[in-house]
C-alpha cells in the first residue's frame, strides 16, 4: 500500500511525500484454516509537534483527541511541516484475522496483556535530516513493528514496516523542454 501526501517548506513549491506500508501476515496455528488479515491503516499529521519515535509507551487513538488528516484539513498541504521537523506523520493499524482483533504495535513496546479498546497511534517520524527514523543521512525514514492478534492474549501474527521519503522533483530543464514541445505541438494543430 502506498500513500502520497503533499508537503513542502514553501506553499508554492509543494513536495510529494511517498509513504510505503508493507505488511507480512502469517496466521497462528490455532486460527481457522485460510485465515486472512483484513484491516485499515490511517495516517495522521501530528501538527502539535512530532511524537518521539523511540518512546517505550503507547498512545491510543481517542476520537476526541486525535491528529488531523490532510483530507480533513487541506490547509496542512499549504503550510507543510514534515520536511522541517515541526510536525510528524503517525499511523494506526487495526483489523481482524481468524475472527480475532489485530493491532499494529511499534517494535520497542510491551504488548498489552488484554485487547485494547482503541488502536495505538504509532509515531513514524519526520523528514528532517536529524530525525532518528533515518538510520543514515539520505536514507528514508523507516519504522517497523509487529501485528498482534488477541486470542484472548497477545499472539504475534505478522510484521509491518513503513518507509517514508520525498518524491524527487523533476529536473527543471526537462520541464521546460516538455513545455516547449507541447507548445509547438499545440501550434501545429
Amino acid at each position: 500500500m502506498t500513500l502520497l501526501l503533499a508537503a513542502s517548506a514553501v506553499p508554492a513549491a509543494a513536495d510529494l511525500l511517498n509513504v510505503e506500508l508493507t505488511i507480512s501476515y502469517g496466521a497462528a496455528d490455532n486460527f481457522p484454516a485460510n485465515s486472512h488479515l483484513v484491516g485499515t491503516a490511517n495516517f495522521y499529521l501530528d501538527v502539535n509537534g512530532p511524537q518521539p519515535t523511540d518512546s517505550p509507551g503507547l498512545i491510543f487513538l481517542d476520537v476526541f483527541d486525535r491528529n488531523v488528516t490532510v483530507i480533513e484539513d487541506p490547509s496542512l498541504v499549504e503550510n507543510p511541516c514534515i520536511t522541517d521537523g515541526t510536525c510528524g506523520v503517525d499511523t494506526s493499524v487495526r483489523g481482524t484475522a481468524g475472527g480475532f482483533a489485530v493491532f499494529a504495535f511499534p517494535s520497542r513496546v510491551d504488548f498489552p496483556s488484554i485487547e485494547p479498546d482503541l488502536a495505538p497511534i504509532i509515531p513514524i517520524g519526520t523528514l528532517a535530516l536529524t530525525d532518528p527514523c533515518r538510520h543514515r543521512p539520505g536514507d528514508p525514514c523507516t519504522q517497523s513493528g509487529q501485528l498482534v492478534a488477541y486470542d484472548p492474549g497477545p499472539v504475534v501474527v505478522g510484521t509491518w514496516e513503513i518507509k517514508m521519503s520525498l518524491v524527487p522533483e523533476p529536473n527543471g530543464v526537462a520541464l521546460v523542454a516538455t513545455a516547449i514541445v507541447l507548445l509547438a505541438w499545440s501550434r501545429r494543430r
